[in-house]
């Protein structure tokens, strides 16, 4: 009976552990190499040390996505997070940078480490955009202006490439 009861403490144990790594998991991600090369070269453009740094990954259809490559003094999606109380679910580490990863399950899914940054004015913040167009595994890399996550980028057309829409009265 001892050795019965020795046993069940054991497994009870080893089942304890294995739960709590579970919920210590700090859901650090390894970006494949052709992202790891583009945030790579981001980080290392734009590296600041008051800057947070944020790639939004917005799939559009199976073959093509979306990422918004973002750096600042603040969340591009601040005020959207303080009010939905959005958290990363994930994040990367390049150059000793962390890379916070939004894809749109914040608002449905928490994150029970957060971490607390001062407030910045909207208008003095610093920002960097590069907006990224996958389709099929060809990247294109824009520098961009303004934008905000998961809506159609603001890209500039090439001439020739775009025909503005003819008015006529009839």
């Amino acid at each position: 009976m001892k050795y019965l009861l020795a046993y069940f403490f054991l497994i009870f144990f080893l089942s304890c552990s294995h739960i709590k790594k579970e919920l210590t998991c700090e859901n650090s991600l390894t970006p494949k190499e052709n992202i790891k090369a583009l945030i790579d070269s981001f980080v290392l453009e734009n590296k600041n040390d008051n800057y947070i740094y944020e790639l939004y990954i917005d799939k559009q259809d199976p073959d093509n996505f979306n990422l918004l490559f973002y750096a600042g003094e603040k969340s591009l999606t601040d005020k959207e997070n303080e009010v939905y109380e959005q958290v990363p679910v994930a994040y990367t580490i390049i150059h000793g940078k962390r890379i916070n990863i939004y894809s749109g399950i914040e608002r449905y899914f928490t994150n029970q480490k957060v971490e607390k940054r001062e407030k910045i004015n909207a208008n003095e913040a610093k920002q960097v955009l590069w907006a990224v167009k996958d389709s099929l595994g060809v990247l294109m890399v824009y520098e961009i202006d303004g934008g905000y996550p998961f809506i159609p980028f603001p890209l500039k057309n090439e001439p020739d490439t775009f025909a503005p829409p003819v008015i006529t009265s009839d």
